[in-house]
Order: structure tokens, then sequence, then C-alpha cells
């Protein structure tokens, strides 16, 4: 692999993005294999019920629900500190799966924020760090990630621009410019309606859908 190669893009940060845009998707889990607002919007969007849920295995900190577009789900609650769940098994998670994500756009959410109790910007970093680590096998393989970046209220970034944290990064390489608006209205209508206020209201790590992004190595 040539030094330009391995220095080339393998994530974005984005809002507003709808995991069915992606090819996969990642979603948080707790150990018990639970839901929560996170994994069963994914879920829907990507054409399954809850249900299934009874039926993943685990063990290895992570599951595979296969399908036309498969869903990579990622324990972050559990025994250790979710830090360390969210480090360890988003990477075990992503390398054990490289075949299957080889030549795919995945959609990544910023995990842990929820029961977790991360920041965002903690969970962001763990995130980041982990595709850095894994630079190397993802540029190889092709794939690219879209980390989604949710929005606080009245359209606030949810990240400090000083120190060179997230909120400065966010959209940089776009022509398109960041719509800041986070109601349920605008919401509703991104996802055709499909969504209730009440799942609105207790979202922590996912938003809306009308921000395109690069499409590299899509696999439809």
């Amino acid at each position: 692999m040539s030094e330009k190669e391995a220095l080339g893009p393998i994530y974005e940060e984005r809002s507003k993005i709808d995991p069915k845009d992606a090819d996969i998707a990642f979603a948080s889990i707790d150990q018990y294999g639970n839901e929560v607002d996170l994994n069963k919007l994914v879920l829907e969007r990507y054409g399954h019920s809850t249900g299934i849920l009874k039926k993943i295995n685990l063990e290895l900190g992570h599951a595979l629900i296969k399908g036309k577009k498969p869903i990579i789900l990622v324990v972050t609650v559990g025994k250790e500190k979710t830090a360390k769940n969210v480090r360890t098994n988003l990477f075990r998670a992503i390398k054990d799966n490289l075949r299957l994500l080889a030549g795919h756009s995945v959609w990544l959410p910023l995990m842990g924020t929820g029961s977790g109790r991360l920041s965002l910007q903690e969970s962001y970093n763990i995130t980041t760090g982990v595709l850095e680590n894994l630079r190397g096998m993802i540029v190889t393989n092709g794939i690219f990630f879209n980390i989604s970046i949710p929005y606080e209220e009245h359209g606030k970034l949810p990240f400090d621009r000083n120190n060179g944290s997230l909120q400065s990064k966010i959209g940089q390489g776009s022509s398109n410019p960041i719509d800041v608006s986070s109601n349920f209205e605008s919401l509703e209508n991104n996802y055709g309606g499909s969504l209730k206020k009440e799942e609105f209201n207790d979202i922590v790590d996912f938003n809306d859908s009308t921000s395109s992004y690069p499409k590299f190595g899509m696999g439809r």
C-alpha cells in the first residue's frame, strides 16, 4: 500500500444521514440483547422486527444480522466500563466482518452515549481511534464509514470548536452546507412519516436523513 493510499479518507462526519442510504449499519446493544431506541430504529429501517434480537449471540461482544442490508450490533453496556466496551467490541466487530464490509459504505453512529453515559466527544474519540487503528485494513478493503453526528437543541452542534474538536471538522471537504435544524417535523418528513414523536423524543444518537455523502464503495 502506498503512503498516499494509506492517508486516504476512511470516514466522514455527517449529520442527517439515514442508515438506509448506506449498505451496512452499526447499532448499539447491551450484553443482554435488549431493544433500545437506536437498534430498534435501525432494525426497522432495514426491514427487521425487534423480535430478531432474541435470536442473536452476543458472546463475542458483537453480532451480525444478515439480510440484503446487514446490521452489525455492538455491545456497549455490559460488565466492563462503556468506553472499554465500545473500543474493544467495535474493533472486533469491524475486524471480524472485514469480508462483509469490503467495498461498502457503512453507517456508524456515536455509540455508548445513552445508558452508557459517554459524552458525544468521548464516543467520537473512541470511534475514530478504532477506525484509525484499523486504517490499513479499511483502506485495503475499500470500506468507507459515515459517522452519524447528532445535533443538540436549537441547532447547536454538540462539540466545542476549540482545541480541534469535532465541531470544527463537520462538513469539511463537502460543498453541501449542513442544515442545523433539528425538530421532529423535519425528521418525520425525511423518514417518510415513519417515526412516532415519542420515539424521536427518546433518541440520543440518531438523526435525520437529507444530507448526502461521497459514495465510496457503494455496493448495491
